[in-house]
């Protein structure tokens, strides 16, 4: 485990950029830890099953309800128990930003989970994704599709956007060992497997860690590289997915990247 790792932790809370602040009410993350912010100011949660020192991610319904949560191997239900077909997915704690949930658009039952394995892995297991069916299992879910790959050997990123059109969405992660950035679009079919790569910016060199951030608005992207450490920001085209206008940031190591709300 990382040292960097213990002081940050990735909370990909039902993909900020997609969903309603009460979907977000919920957070599960570090040593069995939790918050909740239904009261504005949060209060600690201490019924928590998951132990990571790194990625997670929480997904709440729309009246702030806890739904399930993950560290991109392992999925709990709202009642802190694993998820029937919920182990063995191919993310991994040790990664930045282990896993992702994404709403399947027009299907309000069903999430996509998507993973990405760690460095420690060689980022082996890359990029898949698995779904969630909470219309299963009584209301509690389960995880119905498992382990899909899209592409092997990708970096510890994630993050994703809402279409222009307001229902479909664009993951985005980012390949290793090259500058392209690999760009899903989901619609109400499912997941395009093929993305659109676009070699835009820095290297992401192997051995590199910290995030990938979409602004609330989801018109610019942040990367933070640790090898070499920078921090670059890019525009993004929430109608066609194109990704561009690298700007330099910072040569100073980042590791957590955040926007502020305008």
């Amino acid at each position: 485990m990382r040292v960097c790792a213990i002081l940050f932790l990735y909370l990909v809370i039902a993909v900020f950029e997609l969903c309603a602040q009460r979907q977000a009410e919920n957070w599960y993350f570090g040593e069995f830890a939790g918050l909740n912010f239904a009261a504005g100011n949060p209060t600690v949660l201490l019924d928590g099953a998951m132990q990571t020192r790194e990625g997670c991610l929480t997904v709440s319904d729309t009246a702030g309800r806890l739904l399930f949560y993950s560290d991109g191997t392992n999925v709990w239900t709202r009642r802190h128990q694993r998820m029937p077909n919920g182990t063995g997915l191919s993310g991994d704690p040790s990664s930045t930003q282990s896993g992702i949930v994404i709403p399947w658009p027009t299907r309000p039952s069903e999430y996509f989970i998507f993973t990405v394995d760690a460095l420690e892995n060689q980022y082996g297991r890359g990029l898949a994704y698995s779904v969630v069916n909470m219309a299963a299992n009584g209301g509690l879910g389960d995880v119905t599709t498992r382990n899909q790959p899209l592409q092997g050997g990708t970096a510890e990123k994630l993050t994703a956007v809402r279409h222009a059109n307001g229902v479909d969405v664009w993951l985005i992660a980012h390949d290793i060992g090259n500058n392209d950035f690999l760009v899903y679009l989901i619609t109400r079919m499912g997941v395009n497997p093929v993305p659109s790569r676009q070699g835009v910016g820095p290297i992401v060199q192997y051995g590199d860690i910290g995030y990938l951030k979409a602004s609330s608005v989801g018109t610019r992207l942040a990367l933070a590289t640790s090898v070499p450490p920078q921090l670059n920001m890019f525009r993004f085209d929430r109608s066609t997915g194109v990704i561009s206008s690298a700007t330099g940031i910072s040569s100073q190591l980042a590791y957590g990247v955040e926007f502020s709300p305008n």
